[in-house]
């Protein structure tokens, strides 16, 4: 069996152990999934889910995790921050997320994640104020989604936005990016987007 020809110091979880390159084919990639720490014990289980900090980041693992911190009651903002490597299925967790919008301080899709959304699903939920975001990145990897095309945040200005990362995207027309360029920002980084009739 090929399970057989893994050796044992070299498998990283019981997927390897069972296929030939069981891990790379069935698991979800992530360099450390922060909720292991709610199972070392119950200690630790406690302090954990009574922590509003450690729920600030909006863990996308499962849709019950989601849940759980959307409904953590909470002055401190949400982070959204998703990275994905190769497609997998977040898009109903990311879009759950983005309905509350105004509690995000921080939104970061990159890698396949807005290809795997779908971007104009992503730029629907985005048309919301959002009155606590101060930063903004968004990568698509493979396809140049057309982003003037839609009034973001309700064609209101993000009152905190400090920092706009755009990798891949149409911006023909600055005019329908005004929200985007507001007084508080103080990085604004363009990659590999198509830019037509900028004037300044």
């Amino acid at each position: 069996p090929a399970w057989k020809e893994t050796p044992i110091h070299s498998a990283r979880c019981i997927a390897d152990l069972l296929f030939h390159s069981g891990c790379s084919q069935f698991c979800f990639a992530m360099s450390w999934n922060w909720l292991e720490v709610t199972r070392v014990c119950r200690l630790w289980h406690s302090a954990v889910h009574s922590s509003a900090e450690f729920w600030s980041r909006i863990p996308l693992q499962s849709m019950d995790a989601v849940s759980h911190c959307l409904e953590l009651p909470s002055t401190l903002p949400l982070r959204l921050i998703a990275q994905f490597d190769h497609q997998w299925q977040v898009g109903d967790r990311v879009w759950r997320c983005l309905q509350e919008l105004r509690r995000i301080s921080e939104i970061s899709l990159t890698g396949e994640t807005v290809d795997s959304c779908v971007w104009p699903r992503i730029a629907h939920c985005l048309r919301a104020p959002a009155p606590e975001l101060r930063r903004l990145c968004l990568h698509a990897s493979r396809f140049h989604n057309n982003i003037s095309a839609y009034k973001l945040f309700d064609g209101g200005l993000p009152p905190k936005l400090r920092h706009v990362e755009l990798s891949s995207f149409e911006l023909p027309d600055i005019a329908h990016l005004r929200t985007l360029f507001v007084p508080t920002l103080t990085s604004l980084v363009l990659s590999h987007c198509w830019m037509e009739e900028w004037t300044s």
